[in-house]
């Protein structure tokens, strides 16, 4: 195996460890949310920008004037909704990365067959 093959190897073995780590941390992430979400810096963010009286819809229908507020349960469903979408990009992320890894190893990894 010439050294060129051994970086290109190398280098998939890293991003492989690297995806993998983005997946422990991705977990370590959602075990967080669930135990302590005030812990967590996007979460309290986003709890703190999105109070349960906010005004999602107002406007006039006809004469009367109309608003549709956030409701407690409203909001948790809309973080719940973040949450997942967040986690899904993450998590193709993280799979992208493992899978050109292995793709690497397995192109430049392997010694070429040898005639005896």
């Amino acid at each position: 195996m010439t050294e060129l093959n051994k970086a290109f190897a190398a280098l998939g073995v890293v991003m492989v460890v690297a995806g993998v780590a983005l997946l422990g941390y991705l977990g370590y992430t959602v075990f967080q949310i669930l135990a302590m979400p005030e812990q967590v810096g996007f979460v309290k963010f986003l709890l703190s920008r999105m109070g349960t009286c906010d005004k999602l819809i107002y406007g006039h229908a006809g004469n009367e004037p109309f608003e549709l507020n956030l409701a407690e349960p409203a909001r948790t469903v809309l973080l719940l909704f973040f949450g997942v979408a967040i986690f899904w990009i993450m998590a193709g992320i993280a799979k992208a990365i493992i899978s050109a890894g292995i793709g690497i190893v397995r192109m430049f990894g392997t010694s070429p067959a040898r005639d005896p």
